[in-house]
């Protein structure tokens, strides 16, 4: 299980979400990724009111994930005005962490 800090993005949270499996190995290769890659862990989580998780780099978006409930998406960012949304699994989602790692690399680092 990851040790991580979530903020909500409202206070008090109307509802409040457990980490589940998914998004811990959802974030367990984020950031083994982001080792692999001599990048800081510098990564902000923000929860959503319908649990989806804004992921922030040093304060910059990068993208977001949905593992909670019975639709499952994530959001990629490939430029300052461009992004695009997969709807799925955790399958469909690991390697397309890979696309946040080059963002970060490319557009904020």
């Amino acid at each position: 299980m990851i040790s991580c800090s979530i903020r909500y993005n409202s206070v008090p949270p109307s509802k409040v979400y457990e980490i589940n499996d998914l998004e811990s190995l959802f974030f367990e290769t984020l950031f083994s990724k982001l080792q692999e890659a001599k990048l800081k862990n510098r990564i902000t989580l923000i929860r959503m009111s319908n649990g989806t998780l804004a992921v922030e780099y040093a304060g910059y978006p990068v993208g977001k994930v949905k593992l909670q409930g019975k639709i499952h998406t994530m959001q990629i960012l490939k430029g300052l005005y461009k992004h695009y949304s997969i709807e799925g699994n955790i399958q469909d989602f690991l390697p397309k962490i890979d696309e946040w790692v080059k963002y970060i690399q490319k557009y904020i680092k």
